[in-house]
């Protein structure tokens, strides 16, 4: 059995591996499952910070991404519909970009303590302030790849957070053998 902490990213997995399946709209209890479980993302989402559940540590930006996706791919999908899901995915890819790491990545937490003090998100951390030292690569992937799939669906992402990210793999990657470090 899991912890609750992880309920966020759990149900955002099992979503997203639903929409991936070609038989979703052929099976009922599976659009049921998949419209439940992106109606209670949106249900748990702060409706001051846009963040989905809570700030719980290293997890966060895993979560945040993760149900960033599942809602903008239940969008795509045709299960959620846009009136319901497109402000909700504004509010949490605001989140995703005004947390990148200025011309890198991302790291595991939304800088510190920022969202638990009930701050703005224009309240902006020091350039140079990275809670963990550098940025992640897992955690950068599942945020670009939240931010593609918002994107398809008609949120806007400015190009410099892919081109950002796109930089920051590129400088972990030894371009003679492919291998990226962590």
């Amino acid at each position: 059995a899991g912890t609750a902490i992880a309920d966020v990213g759990v149900t955002s997995l099992a979503i997203l591996a639903f929409l991936g399946d070609s038989r979703l709209g052929d099976k009922p209890e599976w659009d049921r499952s998949v419209k439940s479980g992106l109606e209670w993302l949106i249900k748990i989402q702060n409706s001051k910070n846009g963040l989905f559940g809570d700030e719980v540590g290293n997890p966060t930006v895993y979560l945040h991404a993760m149900a960033t996706m599942a809602i903008a791919e239940g969008i795509h999908a045709g299960v959620l519909q846009k009136e319901i899901g497109l402000e909700p995915l504004k509010r949490a890819t605001d989140i995703l970009i005004k947390t990148q790491i200025k011309g890198s990545g991302w790291s595991y937490i939304l800088f510190g303590s920022v969202l638990l003090e009930g701050q703005d998100l224009n309240d902006a951390p020091p350039e140079d302030f990275h809670p963990y030292g550098l940025p992640d690569t897992s955690v950068t992937a599942w945020s670009v790849l939240a931010l593609l799939s918002a994107k398809d669906v008609g949120i806007e992402v400015p190009n410099e957070v892919f081109e950002s990210a796109r930089r920051f793999l590129i400088g972990l990657t030894d371009l003679a053998t492919g291998y990226t470090g962590y």
